[in-house]
């Protein structure tokens, strides 16, 4: 069997055929059904992830709402609970019961989010879409889901269970108390899990961005030297390279609408490098890709192809600018973030 590296959005088609050891009467051979396979773009990767990102935040903050609620309801049987019985009554203890079943699908609920986000991680690592950076932030994310199903929480759940079975009113309160201490450290663990889910989705995308750039960096480039040694003159050939210029064009606005989409999200953290990435964007607007791309492409069909590669030329160099007016926002960021992180650590220390 050979190998076959397929490029981005390549697709390839294949069956199995086998064949018996029929000596006699000679092999015969049969064949599976047609598979095909296809290599995913740099786009869709990154749209996969946000999608399931945004979903989780989506769940996340409804989780949030449920616990709430449910806050609320351990609270009025709280309430209820002090009343002079020595015992509790048959409602009160299938009020409670309720509510430690509530809280146990909340907890099932973050648990499925846990993973899915986790699949998210991996699927981006695994194409080396993430910067360290990034990966360190889905590690602390991992690292804070986990608080939501700790060996305390259990066993406040089993103890609970049991104080019900002996219906004391005094130990059921206590109990009650005690859960409602754990909702409440619940519903802080998701609030803080929203906000670095937040965190994580602005700097996965600027890695995604600066990926863009480069990949989209890379194409011109290879576009620019398959322009230099065509013929012009051959039609197909030329109709070939002016779509191809025509799509770099419209990945070329898209990053500049991605760059604009980074900036608004940046603007709900003080910390976030949003002035830098404002800066980005008017620079990426002011360079006029989209309207360099559309006139290399009439260029390529009207057979000038110096005065295409020159539009080729232009867009390349914007494309490595940009690229790397990125990573330096990145960088400065990063370094940023890691000089805070050591003046807590200072601080703590003394």
């Amino acid at each position: 069997m050979q190998s076959l590296i397929l490029k981005a959005e390549e697709t390839a088609a294949y069956f199995v055929e086998v064949a018996d050891n029929d000596n006699i009467n000679g092999p015969k051979k049969t064949k599976s059904k047609i598979f095909t396979i296809r290599v995913p773009s740099l786009q869709e990767l990154f749209a996969n992830a946000d999608q399931k990102q945004n979903d989780a935040e989506v769940e996340l903050t409804r989780t949030l709402e449920e616990a709430k609620q449910l806050g609320e309801e351990m609270q009025r049987i709280n309430n209820e609970l002090k009343k002079d019985q020595r015992q509790i009554t048959f409602e009160e203890k299938e009020k409670i019961q309720k509510a430690m079943e509530k809280f146990e699908e909340l907890g099932s609920k973050v648990d499925d989010i846990k993973q899915k986000l986790d699949e998210v991680r991996k699927d981006l690592a695994d194409n080396n879409l993430l910067s360290e950076e990034t990966l360190q932030k889905y590690n602390e994310l991992q690292e804070l889901m986990d608080q939501f199903s700790t060996e305390e929480m259990k066993k406040a759940f089993e103890k609970m269970r049991e104080q019900l079975d002996s219906l004391m009113r005094n130990q059921v309160q206590e109990q009650m108390e005690e859960m409602q201490f754990n909702e409440e450290m619940f519903k802080k663990s998701i609030e803080r899990t929203v906000n670095l889910l937040k965190r994580i989705q602005i700097e996965q995308k600027m890695d995604e961005l600066l990926k863009r750039a480069e990949n989209l960096s890379e194409q011109l480039e290879e576009l620019n030297k398959e322009t230099e040694q065509s013929d012009l003159s051959n039609q197909n050939k030329k109709e070939e390279l002016s779509k191809q210029q025509e799509s770099l064009g419209e990945e070329s606005e898209n990053l500049e609408k991605e760059m604009e989409d980074l900036a608004e999200k940046m603007s709900q953290f003080d910390d976030m490098p949003k002035e830098d990435a404002e800066q980005i964007m008017q620079e990426m607007q002011e360079q006029n890709n989209k309207e360099l791309s559309q006139k290399a492409s009439e260029q390529i069909k009207q057979s000038q192809k110096q005065m295409a590669m020159q539009s080729q030329q232009q867009m390349m160099e914007n494309m490595q600018m940009n690229k790397q007016n990125m990573q330096t926002m990145q960088e400065q960021h990063a370094h940023a973030k890691s000089n805070e992180s050591n003046g807590r650590y200072d601080e703590n220390s003394r």
